[in-house]
């Protein structure tokens, strides 16, 4: 029967609960009494563990070696029980991460509980070891802690409201005094919290558990988040934030900064505590707003203001603005619509971002972001401080924005140098029927470069540059004395575009550089001076002149490589000086004259062509020298000291781009 029982009542079963143990013996008792059963030969141990410092040990391992697998754990007091060990000297063992190993010695009585109640623990490395834990101070939602480490180390605080813990906060610096902050907290709540550091040896040393409670709120708790919807209509921001946790609020107050500016309260009446957004009906364009939220309570205590990001908002600009670059980036969500009569200044080093869509659909491009200049605006940056427009977005597309676009003012023509724009869908700059200065200005991957309409008398426009053009960089219609000087056109469909239908039109182009895909140069020209030009078209065409309806249209000292060099479809330019070749050697035409007669075309070099004149023919001076370029990598257009070419023009100089124009303003040469 006792066989029998000891496999029905295993010993196992009762390892860890000695009432359950003592109840099921006081069952079994009756059914044994006078069959000489001996009395339980186990007793059981109580103890408590402390550290040099006098703090309780938790989570220390307690057995006996007569006994392993009799193992509990020191709970958050330092105390442990141990129900079940065999009755004599038993030899028990104490084991921490934290501490050395500990061995105590204790007498266990049959039927009786024996006592440890101040077991010590030697710290196991004092180098490391995490010392003076304590809860600095307290309030409804944060708590502060500090404690010392024998060498600086960098530490973790854990937290939580059991002794699971679940948040850390990990320090950034090493140090041997050690401050942490817990925020966002609950009020009235209680919560467990401790330290934590990892050793050389990649061992993680633990303070005992703190347990703490926050104390009631009297301010509520600010809301933990306050943020912008996007923008969809002028004038209209939408500031949302989420609930406060404190259970005493019972409203909100929204707050506006404008440019920087005090707080100030735009909500009206207080906002009831269920709803969570208020509308800005007020703001004004060109100006940038910082958006708060704060909670009130039943007693009308504000809690601490929550503040959104910066916005800047777009749209008509309706008084004298100033952009600085401390406001950039700026983010274009929209358009900016510069009045008539408004000044706007925008300084060296800002940066406009803009985005994909037009928010508001004020513009002539309601689909696309526009600069509308319509009053004066001032955007002068400096080499080393371009002013910039980027795609706000990775990955702009060429047709992102509509560009800037310059109309007619009423405070004078506005300034533009050191810009810098890209991703324009027609035009990267479109100026009518006003005269800005434009110089240093530089356009790339977009659908245009610069269109030029209606302008009388504008400055000279100098040191431009465009890049990655799909269609034209240049394009002239109907301008008076529109003047163009070192300017550079690299990966173009076409270089410049000009049409005129006035007798005064003229077109100055020197010094510049064009390398385009299609056509170089292409125009209805009433008078005209193109002189120091690089046209590089290996494919196309490099001039192209449907029109050239007066004497007074030059084409000198230029270099032009292209597959057909000049086209003239009417009129009789002075076309003199150049070189004109095919670096493929397969060229069509030189010069090409479709109209009626034969004209000559004196002092010109024109080699690699398969008919040097197409309806033409050479005049005096002609030549057709291989042209002598330097080379390399890049190419070098310059000839060589002992290139012919050197002493070939009209007046025994250099031919070509780099030789000496003596047309200038219309005035032939000497």
């Amino acid at each position: 029967m006792i066989a029998m029982l000891s496999r029905i009542l295993p010993w196992m079963l009762f390892k860890r609960n000695r009432f359950f143990f003592l109840a099921a013996c006081l069952l079994i008792i009756p059914l044994f009494y006078g069959c000489g059963i001996r009395a339980s030969n186990t007793g059981g141990l109580l103890g408590r563990v402390f550290n040099p410092d006098g703090d309780v040990v938790p989570n220390a391992v307690v057995y006996s070696l007569f006994r392993e697998d009799e193992k509990v754990t020191s709970g958050l007091d330092g105390s442990f029980n141990i129900p079940e060990l065999p009755a004599g000297r038993n030899n028990i063992v104490i084991t921490h991460p934290s501490y050395k190993v500990g061995q105590e010695y204790v007498e266990v009585v049959s039927n009786q509980l024996a006592e440890l109640p101040n077991i010590k623990l030697e710290w196991a490395t004092a180098s490391l070891w995490i010392s003076d834990f304590q809860l600095e101070s307290v309030s409804s939602s944060s708590a502060k802690f500090i404690w010392k480490t024998q060498k600086p180390v960098i530490c973790t605080l854990e937290y939580g409201l059991d002794t699971g813990y679940g948040t850390k906060i990990h320090e950034q610096k090493a140090d041997s005094t050690h401050e942490v902050t817990i925020t966002g907290l609950k009020s009235e709540t209680l919560y467990h919290a401790r330290s934590s550091l990892v050793d050389e040896k990649n061992v993680t040393w633990y303070s005992y558990d703190l347990s703490f409670k926050t104390t009631p709120d009297y301010f509520p708790t600010p809301p933990t988040r306050v943020y912008l919807s996007p923008l969809s209509n002028y004038s209209l921001i939408t500031v949302n934030w989420d609930f406060s946790p404190s259970s005493i609020v019972k409203g909100y107050r929204v707050f506006r900064s404008e440019n920087g500016s005090d707080w100030l309260q735009i909500s009206g009446d207080d906002i009831d505590s269920k709803t969570n957004y208020f509308t800005d009906r007020k703001a004004l364009g060109g100006k940038f707003y910082t958006y708060g939220v704060r909670a009130l309570s039943g007693d009308a205590a504000l809690s601490a203001i929550t503040t959104t990001k910066r916005i800047f908002m777009p749209g008509y600009i309706e008084e004298t603005t100033t952009l600085t670059a401390s406001d950039s980036p700026i983010e274009l969500y929209s358009d900016i619509i510069v009045r008539p009569g408004v000044n706007l200044y925008v300084e060296p080093g800002v940066e406009f971002r803009i985005a994909s869509q037009d928010a508001f659909r004020l513009g002539f491009d309601t689909e696309r972001v526009e600069f509308l200049v319509q009053g004066f605006v001032s955007l002068q940056g400096l080499p080393l401080s371009p002013i910039k427009f980027v795609p706000l977005e990775i990955g702009g597309k060429r047709d992102l924005w509509a560009g800037i676009h310059i109309q007619a003012g009423e405070t004078g023509d506005s300034l533009f140098a050191y810009n810098e724009l890209s991703c324009c869908k027609d035009w990267g700059i479109l100026v009518e029927n006003c005269n800005p200065s434009i110089t240093d200005m530089t356009v790339k991957f977009s659908g245009g470069g610069m269109k030029l309409s209606g302008v009388r008398s504008s400055p000279p426009f100098t040191n431009l540059k465009f890049n990655d053009i799909a269609s034209t960089a240049i394009e002239i219609r109907n301008c008076t004395k529109p003047s163009f000087q070192d300017v550079e056109i690299t990966q173009a469909g076409a270089g410049l575009r000009a049409w005129s239908n006035n007798y005064e039109d003229q077109v100055t182009f020197k010094e510049s550089r064009i390398e385009a895909i299609n056509g170089g140069i292409f125009g209805f020209f009433n008078r005209s001076v193109f002189n120091n030009l690089l046209v590089l078209v290996p494919d196309g065409t490099g001039v192209d002149i449907e029109v050239a309806s007066s004497t007074e249209n030059i084409l000198d000292h230029c270099t032009i490589d292209a597959n057909i060099g000049v086209v003239i479809a009417s009129g009789n330019p002075i076309i003199e000086n150049n070189i004109i070749f095919s670096s493929k050697l397969n060229g069509k035409s030189g010069i090409k004259y479709l109209q009626t007669g034969v004209p000559q075309f004196p002092y010109n070099d024109i080699n690699g062509f398969t008919t040097a004149y197409d309806g033409c023919a050479a005049g005096e001076g002609a030549a057709v020298f291989k042209p002598d370029f330097v080379g390399g990598v890049p190419f070098d257009y310059n000839l060589l000291t002992t290139s012919p070419l050197k002493r070939n023009d009209r007046n025994g100089l250099e031919m070509g781009r780099y030789g000496t124009s003596f047309f200038n303003n219309f005035m032939f040469h000497i």
